[in-house]
């Protein structure tokens, strides 16, 4: 096999897949596939192979077709990273017309993009407040970051590569509570204690990722299609939620016999006693209520009388 016969069966502009998650029926994985392609353009094909000695699993082999060349070159460039539930699968993906691939290491390089953003932001502000303003074009000056290969170089990479630029990154929520940008272009830092730029860095943190859940881990739900009218119909009518449960008697007779002898005379008896003490209660709890709900009145009644005769004393 070449490995381009799913060109002949699929079309131009497909993208293969490796590295799909096992344990998923073929069909599940589908719709996860569609929902994620098709923020870059309309799909023609999706296809999960399905194993050949289980075809209710996946093999961890599928391809997608889409309907422009300018998509799948953007689709074949973004990461895709399963979550946790479907054990952290990093996809690889390969056109099967340029022979491009997808960088296998890349949601390795985002991740430490995202972790020296924050080191950037705290050298960049502790450098300010001791050096004092500086231009926007110069805010890399004296701030620094480890690269790939664990060498320390000028801090560009990160902020052009997540945000495109600095005056977007520093910009952005939480960093602005730590940066100020004139309208002439002059970067100023922003008076915050240590503790507090402490917790925006944090929060910082949290924010990345959610930034990353949300380019790259768009939920499988999320764009469904609208289900038809006579189906929501249907839902709403099957919908037990909002109405009166069943009576006990009806209850009692769908549990199993092997585990309950309905007909039993001390069943029978023992859910009586369970009827009459439930009531008792329920009867106390009422009282109780009651009870409470009127000392509650009676205070607050006493404590609006004795405002009022404070009030006419010290007017009086």
């Amino acid at each position: 096999k070449s490995g381009y016969e799913a060109v002949k069966v699929f079309g131009p502009n497909t993208l293969e897949l490796k590295n799909l998650p096992m344990g998923r029926t073929p069909q599940y994985m589908e719709e996860r596939l569609r929902r994620f392609f098709s923020k870059f353009g309309a799909i023609v094909h999706c296809r999960a192979v399905p194993h050949p000695l289980d075809p209710y699993q996946c093999e961890g082999t599928g391809f997608i077709t889409l309907k422009s060349r300018k998509a799948a070159l953007q689709a074949v460039k973004a990461p895709l990273k399963f979550p946790a539930s479907l054990h952290d699968k990093v996809v690889k993906m390969r056109d099967l017309d340029t022979d491009k691939q997808s960088d296998a290491q890349q949601w390795t390089k985002i991740e430490r993009w995202d972790r020296q953003l924050c080191s950037v932001a705290e050298q960049l502000h502790s450098n300010l407040l001791e050096k004092g303003e500086r231009s926007l074009e110069q805010a890399f000056r004296d701030v620094s970051e480890i690269d790939i290969n664990g060498r320390f170089e000028a801090a560009d990479e990160s902020v052009f590569q997540r945000f495109g630029g600095w005056k977007a990154f520093l910009q952005s929520d939480p960093f602005y509570e730590l940066f100020h940008i004139t309208p002439e272009g002059v970067l100023r830092p922003l008076l915050v204690t240590s503790e507090q730029r402490r917790r925006i860095l944090i929060r910082a943190r949290h924010r990345l990722r959610e930034k990353r859940q949300e380019d790259y881990f768009p939920h499988w739900r999320a764009g469904r299609v609208a289900l038809p009218a006579h189906t929501e119909r249907n839902i709403r009518l099957w919908d037990y939620s909002g109405k009166d449960p069943l009576p006990e008697e009806l209850q009692i007779m769908s549990r199993s016999t092997l585990y309950h002898v309905i007909h039993d005379e001390k069943f029978l008896l023992k859910r009586r006693m369970n009827k009459v003490r439930n009531a008792r209660r329920k009867e106390v709890r009422e009282e109780y209520r009651a009870k409470y709900v009127a000392d509650k009145e009676r205070r607050l009644t006493s404590k609006r009388e004795a405002s009022e005769r404070i009030a006419q004393i010290t007017h009086g």
